[in-house]
């Protein structure tokens, strides 16, 4: 049955081609009005008039122009976006998540936005899972913009790239041809893509490098990850669910592992089937988890 009201939390994964929603009861539960928005609107608008469009216009043009200009200086920083953008500066640090950006960021007391932003066809055309987004109003300044710029310059450049999961101690870098390179060095014994084998355990000790933002234990031991499946041309499959359809990392966590997965090598394709049924519990962890999360 389709929902028949639009909001918040309902929504499970947006494209052009559809819409999928969330599974009840979550699509049909978008929210109750937003009263106290709506007060604070009003006062916001009273707010605004005192001070004037065009001076707000002129402040945020202002600091969008010095912030780009100041991120664009650092060599590991690509920027996205038009030059004259409204209020925002969106941006990757290569080699760092924009999720860790953002968490690093927020341990310096800098707040930004990281993430598809609701706009994951935009994000697949200019060819990256997520950005990290600045977003600059009238209640900020040029201090703002040093501390943003002294953030990702100190400590997002300080963070070393994860390693990628290793299948084999072979030292040639990972070949274009897969055929030609991995698969012909396979290691003797287990075949790589079943339990055991080199290609399917680098699959496993890459989801163990991906831990949920608000639980620190990986969604391997954390239970979330209901199979895996690799075939001996590299093609992977993972079978996964959420602890809550409603979690704050409903639509990036899937698109993440298939990132993850899709670096190991000699894997050529990633794909993720996020399910629901059987719903995740607590029991699914292993004793680690429940040991990290003094449940034993």
């Amino acid at each position: 049955m389709p929902p028949y009201q639009g909001g918040g939390s309902m929504i499970d994964r947006v494209t052009f081609a559809k819409t999928t929603y969330a599974p009840p009861p979550g699509r049909f539960e978008a929210g109750t009005p937003h009263i106290v928005g709506a007060l604070g609107l009003a006062a916001a608008i009273d707010y605004v008039e005192g001070i004037g469009l065009a001076a707000i216009h002129a402040h945020e043009t202002a600091l969008v122009r010095d912030a780009r200009a100041a991120l664009s200086s650092l060599n590991s920083v690509r920027l996205f976006g038009p030059e004259d953008s409204a209020g925002i500066v969106s941006f990757a640090v290569e080699g760092v998540h924009p999720h860790d950006v953002g968490t690093i960021l927020d341990e310096g007391r800098v707040a930004i936005r990281a993430g598809h932003h609701c706009a994951q066809p935009l994000m697949e055309a200019l060819g990256v899972d997520a950005t990290a987004r600045a977003s600059f109003a009238v209640y900020n300044g040029p201090q703002d913009i040093e501390a943003l710029v002294k953030g990702v310059e100190r400590e997002v450049d300080a963070v070393e790239t994860p390693p990628r999961a290793r299948v084999d101690d072979a030292a040639e870098p990972r070949q274009r041809d897969y055929l030609s390179g991995f698969l012909q060095q396979k290691p003797q014994g287990d075949a790589p893509g079943e339990p055991g084998g080199a290609l399917y355990e680098g699959v496993i000790d890459a989801l163990k490098e991906i831990y949920d933002p608000e639980i620190p234990v990986n969604i391997y031991d954390l239970g979330l990850i209901y199979g895996v499946e690799v075939t001996a041309e590299g093609q992977a499959v993972v079978t996964m669910t959420l602890t809550t359809p409603h979690c704050p990392v409903a639509e990036s966590m899937p698109a993440e592992v298939e990132m993850r997965v899709a670096a190991v090598p000699g894997i050529a394709f990633a794909d993720v089937n996020l399910v629901w049924d059987p719903p995740w519990d607590p029991q699914k962890m292993s004793d680690e988890a429940k040991l990290e999360l003094g449940m034993l």
